[in-house]
């Protein structure tokens, strides 16, 4: 018998053994029968949605959905790092801050407009110009709109949404052009192992060699 193989009996009875107690636990507790249980688990887990009631004029954006993950969905700071896509140091310093600038617990009422975790992760785009896109492109909301739900001044949402438009932008060429580069490289590659030689220069072969 390997390692492997005697080791791999252990691991599944202590498994097993975990799911037990917690099966235990959620059927006294929280009175679930097993059917119920088995349900739960088969659903996928539903993507986590920021609410826009929830940001306020005190802190940053960046500040503001670190509190809420952190307060409301119960997310570890690394947790909350890795859905963001970013350093854990960035992501514990912006809720430090927003303990010191908002310690109160965030409230969101009920909105229609709410926004998912994963686009703040493509980091394509600064935390504030994710939000204005988003509300401008996805809800069609006016600029003065945008700007009563995140507390900013209309002015402010205008140049955000502009600059978001010429970063994406930019980024749409910048493919398109890397797109041709490599086309161009692929087609020089393809003509240069090629085994048949141009007319012209097998021409201009033939020439050198009657000289």
């Amino acid at each position: 018998m390997t390692k492997k193989e005697s080791q791999d009996p252990l691991t599944k009875e202590k498994a097993l053994e975990q799911l037990r107690e917690a099966y235990t636990t959620l059927r006294e507790a929280h009175g679930l029968s097993f059917e119920e249980v088995l349900n739960q688990l088969q659903q996928p887990k539903a993507e986590i949605e920021i609410p826009y009631t929830i940001f306020s004029p005190e802190t940053s954006g960046l500040e503001t959905i670190t509190k809420y993950l952190k307060e409301n969905q119960e997310l570890s700071l690394k947790e909350i790092a890795r859905k963001l896509n970013r350093k854990y140091r960035t992501v514990w310093g912006a809720y430090m801050a927003s303990q010191k600038k908002k310690p109160q617990p965030l409230i969101p009422s009920p909105t229609p407009y709410r926004i998912s975790l994963h686009l703040f992760s493509e980091r394509k785009l600064s935390v504030l110009e994710t939000l204005t896109h988003h509300l401008r492109t996805h809800y069609r909301l006016r600029y003065s709109q945008i700007a009563k739900l995140l507390h900013r001044d209309p002015r402010t949402i205008w140049t955000t949404e502009h600059k978001a438009q010429l970063r994406l932008r930019k980024e749409i060429t910048g493919q398109a052009d890397s797109q041709q580069r490599l086309n161009a490289e692929l087609n020089n590659a393809k003509a240069l192992s090629s085994p048949d030689k141009p007319a012209h220069t097998r021409q201009a072969g033939s020439e050198k060699k009657t000289t």
